[in-house]
């Protein structure tokens, strides 16, 4: 008989710890990074895309034999829920296409969720220049709070958010769909586990789609402050210019973690996502009504 020495297997190693099953949701907009995305997952667990309409994208997820779903172009928010509805397990961390996990992270966050209805991973913005490199820098300190639910990477339990908090993501707020969770799972007491060693690494971010964001990001505030009871609007006018502009504290904040061109960044931003607030606002252009 052989033993367990002689065939190179320390009997005392720790057994992998068994975890509840898991699925990796991905939002793709016709983007070919997913297939970085789909290449760092190292965990076994199942996989499902919600894609817009892409003929590449498709062939490249049959190719793979990955399971997906389609729905139409411009809401985040829907094609987030989509993922979990989608996703065969309750417990679903859910991705973008373009970002990828480091090694070992899946099984941290899945860890997580043994113990937690919401975890959420520590995000790396790579950079390709000076511009990109100061908008990491703030996007980094603003992903990386431990108290503010975000994707890419938020891993959750399907069944127990939805009956604490009602519909994970709303279709009907377009854009900030996390920020619209983080505001309910607060006022639903819904705790949020950070899992700082486990990392997603998202690609650089040029200018031109940090201040698009920014406009998209206000007008899915004002969705949520129509659709989510109770969420707050310090974006009306005037306080909000006193907030986004002279506040020392946020002044103060900004030059610690971004430095005087990130502080400059910021103010425009913030121009940009009040007018994108108020656009919803008095147009009401961006409303879904189903």
């Amino acid at each position: 008989m052989t033993s367990a020495y002689e065939t190179g297997i320390n009997p005392y190693q720790e057994k992998p710890q068994s975890l509840p099953p898991c699925t990796i949701g991905i939002k793709c907009a016709d983007d070919p990074g997913i297939a970085e995305c789909l290449d760092s997952i190292d965990d076994d667990v199942s996989v499902h895309v919600v894609i817009t309409p892409s003929n590449r994208i498709e062939r490249l997820l049959k190719s793979r034999g990955i399971d997906y779903s389609k729905t139409a172009y411009g809401n985040i928010a829907r094609s987030a829920q989509l993922s979990i509805e989608e996703a065969p397990d309750n417990n679903v961390i859910v991705m973008d296409s373009d970002a990828r996990f480091t090694p070992g992270s899946i099984r941290k966050l899945r860890q997580a969720l043994v113990t937690n209805i919401v975890a959420k991973p520590s995000i790396r913005f790579e950079t390709d220049g000076y511009l990109s490199e100061v908008i990491s820098r703030g996007r980094y300190a603003f992903n990386n709070r431990s108290d503010f639910a975000t994707c890419p990477g938020l891993a959750v339990r399907r069944a127990e958010l939805t009956e604490a908090c009602g519909q994970i993501f709303n279709p009907l707020i377009r854009w900030t769909e996390d920020a619209d969770l983080n505001f309910r799972m607060k006022k639903y007491g819904i705790e949020l586990a950070f899992v700082p060693d486990a990392e997603i690494v998202h690609g650089p971010v040029n200018l031109s789609h940090e201040l698009r964001a920014a406009f998209k990001y206000g007008i899915g505030k004002r969705l949520s402050v129509e659709h989510t009871p109770g969420r707050e609007t310090p974006e009306e006018f005037p306080e909000c210019v006193i907030n986004a502009f002279t506040s020392p504290l946020r002044i103060r904040e900004n030059l610690k973690s971004s430095g005087f061109a990130g502080l400059l960044l910021d103010t425009v931003w913030q121009g940009i996502y009040l007018a994108g607030y108020h656009a919803q606002k008095s147009l009401g252009r961006w409303t879904i009504t189903e």
